[in-house]
């Protein structure tokens, strides 16, 4: 369960927040997933846990939130891009992005 908590759920947000159409529908799906992340910060935050589970809660939530602030910055990105521009440019840079977050998973949590 904490595999997929950590793991999991924030390569989740980013494909679905990548995979969004451009403009509008992107910015309001990056607004509802801040709103709520910041919910789900108050709530850790202001519940009593013990010092285990909130340390993990806290990576997860950290984990979580980068996947967002990755996956909104492409989105942002992405209104920049010429509509001359050539199909297979978003999927790669969806692709290389996430690669490269990957390598420094990996190599710096040694896996």
């Amino acid at each position: 369960m904490l595999t997929f908590f950590f793991f999991g759920a924030p390569v989740a947000l980013y494909v679905v927040m990548a995979s969004l159409s451009r403009g509008r529908p992107a910015l309001k799906g990056a607004l509802y997933v801040a709103v709520g992340l910041v919910i789900l910060w108050l709530a850790m935050a202001l519940l009593t846990l013990s010092p285990e589970v909130e340390t993990l809660g806290y990576v997860g939530l950290l984990a979580l939130s980068a996947a967002w602030f990755i996956a909104s910055s492409l989105q942002v990105l992405r209104l920049r891009l010429p509509d001359t521009a050539p199909g297979w440019i978003w999927p790669l840079s969806v692709i290389v992005t996430f690669g490269a977050v990957i390598l420094v998973v990996f190599r710096g949590f040694s896996f």
